[in-house]
């Protein structure tokens, strides 16, 4: 790992922000998720992705971009049947729901440490 990701690591979001914010250059950034950030989303700890962007929200929030594409296989292991079918009868990974789109965002507190939810890698 780099000086710089050892760094970010530790840092709030907001830090990684002003780093990345005119250095576009050091995207996309391979990460792994160390937490789920939103509950109904697919992401599952483990899982890797490459972080592509970050946009400040409003003054208190980041919203995070992802691509998962380049790490499918890998991630398959981590999907749980956490989604239901129409009917309600039957538990489903979120590939079988649906719920699973390569490009990913979310938002995060920019107040929250980086390593709270991802490691670089």
């Amino acid at each position: 790992m780099t000086n710089w990701a050892t760094y970010l690591t530790d840092a709030p979001f907001s830090t990684l922000y002003r780093a990345l914010k005119g250095n576009g250059h050091m995207l996309p950034i391979p990460v792994v998720f160390n937490e789920v950030i939103f509950d109904d989303d697919f992401v599952e700890p483990g899982m890797r992705a490459l972080l592509t962007g970050i946009e400040k929200h409003d003054g208190s929030t980041l919203n995070l971009f992802f691509y998962f594409g380049d790490d499918e296989e890998y991630n398959k292991k981590f999907f749980r049947r956490t989604f239901y079918s129409k009917d309600n009868t039957k538990q489903l990974l979120a590939t079988e729901a649906g719920n699973y789109d390569p490009y990913y965002s979310v938002f995060v507190d920019a107040k929250d440490t980086v390593s709270k939810y991802l490691r670089f890698f």
